[in-house]
């Protein structure tokens, strides 16, 4: 990774976000929302990859917080099980 010119390496740990209950395959997001279940664990990572590529729109779509809050809300009610 490229670190800035004077700053040391860093190493960064990821918490595994996808666990298993005897309901299924679930993902839990940084901000604490768990979406799920899913079948499968492959399951699960494409509907994270959809949830990664939905905030990613949202956030270059609006300026308006309340509209972004307001997406956001809409699509994590409809993948959550």
């Amino acid at each position: 990774m490229k670190t800035r010119a004077n700053e040391a390496e860093k190493t960064w740990f990821r918490a595994n976000r996808y666990y298993h209950t005897e309901k299924g395959w679930w993902i839990q997001t940084r901000e604490k929302i768990e979406l799920g279940p899913f079948t499968s664990h492959m399951e699960a990572e494409d509907h994270f990859d959809i949830f990664i590529e939905k905030i990613k729109v949202m956030e270059n779509k609006s300026d308006d917080t309340i509209t972004r809050a307001s997406e956001f809300d809409s699509f994590v009610k409809n993948h959550e099980r």
